[in-house]
């Protein structure tokens, strides 16, 4: 997976050093909100890793298929270490895939585009999604996938797989490294009894879309709406939660 996201990284980078576009960056934007809002946010966090809300199975599947698109792996081994997360959060290095403490800027550094780390994560954090056949079908085949949607997107034009993918998947991982990371350094504490060093921030929202309100999602991981500007709590709460 490092190599993947690394190799994403350096084709947007070099993209957007030698094919740079002012229009297409702007719908680069929109791709990242789309990705990150309903793939992301609402999809691999708040629907398969918290079970916050119920839905449709229609909007369930395609916030699966859509977050794939982040770059960050199939749903099954994302959710697997965001609950090791929960449940080491700040505890150690080897332990918190999301471990936001490093002492030197060099550490931070790594942490930042290395992040999460090659931990395992326990399997039986996951049991629950053992039996889905299309959960074990995007683990099973998402580098295939991956890059048949690469291969789709480079026929239509080599600058659409650019500007539609690399991107985008990069503004994800960007987002959510905000939300590991800074989540847990910058930002107040709001609710106490976390055990973790977990913050929350209004205006680190503007880079994940809702997902900065670290301390309040800790200290009530299954509640749909973290905060005051979370807007993915507001779309699921409003259009996407069968009540």
């Amino acid at each position: 997976m490092k190599l993947f996201q690394l190799a994403v990284h350096a084709v947007a980078v070099g993209g957007l050093v030698f094919a740079f576009d002012a229009l297409m960056l702007l719908a680069s934007v929109a791709c990242w909100f789309f990705i990150y809002l309903f793939g992301g946010s609402i999809g691999y966090h708040r629907i398969w890793s918290h079970r916050s809300f119920k839905t449709t199975p229609f909007v369930a599947y395609a916030s699966l298929w859509v977050g794939m698109l982040m770059g960050q792996g199939a749903v099954f081994s994302w959710a697997g270490q965001h609950r090791m997360h929960h449940r080491y959060s700040d505890v150690s290095l080897e332990k918190d895939p999301y471990w936001a403490h490093c002492q030197t800027k060099w550490g931070t550094f790594k942490t930042w585009f290395l992040s999460p780390h090659p931990i395992p994560y326990e399997l039986r954090m996951v049991k629950d999604m053992v039996g889905d056949k299309w959960v074990r079908f995007t683990h099973q085949h998402y580098y295939k996938l991956m890059f048949v949607w690469i291969a789709l997107l480079a026929l239509l034009d080599p600058m659409v797989a650019l500007y539609g993918f690399f991107i985008p998947s990069v503004m994800c991982y960007v987002s959510a490294q905000v939300t590991g990371v800074f989540g847990h350094k910058v930002g107040v504490v709001n609710h106490e009894g976390t055990n973790d060093h977990s913050k929350d921030s209004h205006w680190l929202n503007v880079f994940t879309l809702g997902e900065s309100y670290q301390n309040f999602h800790h200290k009530h991981p299954a509640r749909v709406i973290m905060g005051k500007y979370d807007l993915s709590g507001y779309i699921i709460d409003r259009f996407l939660a069968v009540k």
